[in-house]
C-alpha cells in the first residue's frame, strides 16, 4: 500500500479494510473485499483505490451475506454488525479527510 493508507491508521475497521484493499487489487473476493467495495467511493476519494467497485462487478451485499452463512440464525446478526463497522469507518473516514484537506462536508459526502 502507498502511503496514502497512513490516512488509515487508527480508523474503525482498519485492518479489515486494509485486507479488503489487498483482496480487491488482486480480484480476490472475500469478506474483506466485499466491505471494502461498499466503502469504494470513499476510498477512491482518499486515493486508496483507482475506482469506484461497482454492485455489477462484485455482488457485495449478497455475497457478504453468503460469507456469513455458516452462523445459522445469527448470519444477518453478523451481516448488519459488518455493514454499521463499514458505515463507522467511512464516517471517521470522511472526518478525517476534512480535517487534513480542509474540504468541506458538501465535497467529502457522497
Amino acid at each position: 500500500m502507498s502511503d496514502k493508507s497512513n490516512i488509515l491508521i487508527g480508523l474503525p475497521c482498519e485492518v479489515t479494510i486494509r485486507q479488503g484493499i489487498a483482496d480487491l487489487h488482486i480480484g480476490k473476493i472475500s469478506t474483506e473485499a466485499c466491505l471494502a467495495a461498499i466503502a469504494s467511493p470513499r476510498l477512491v476519494k482518499a486515493g486508496l483505490l483507482d475506482r469506484v467497485i461497482t454492485v455489477g462487478e462484485i455482488d457485495t451485499e449478497h455475497t457478504l451475506y453468503q460469507s456469513f452463512s455458516h452462523l445459522g440464525i445469527r448470519a444477518y446478526s453478523a451481516y448488519q454488525s459488518a455493514l454499521r463497522e463499514v458505515v463507522s469507518f467511512e464516517r471517521a473516514l470522511d472526518h478525517r479527510l476534512k480535517r487534513e484537506t480542509g474540504l468541506s462536508d458538501s465535497v467529502i459526502s457522497l
